[in-house]
């Protein structure tokens, strides 16, 4: 009983704060869709830092990699 009652209460937590973050996301984004902010393009830039960031990681994994086939090869990359 005591794992339905946890069940119950995690849900109720997890939809309360899904519900409070939709609504504080739509208003932020008519805010800065709609609104005239001074700063709006550095909240823009905030607001997509986590869709940037695994480009980010790609490329430098990728980088890794390469210099990794240099030393072993030295398979010339550039050019």
């Amino acid at each position: 009983m005591k794992y339905w009652l946890g069940l119950a209460l995690s849900s109720a937590i997890a939809l309360a704060a899904a519900t409070l973050s939709t609504l504080i996301g739509a208003f932020a984004a008519l805010g800065l869709a709609k609104g005239s902010l001074r700063g709006s393009a550095l909240l823009e830039t905030f607001f997509r830092l986590p869709l940037q960031v695994p480009f980010v990681v790609t490329g430098v994994v990728f980088l890794q990699f390469y210099y990794l086939l240099f030393d072993a090869w030295r398979v010339p990359l550039i050019g």
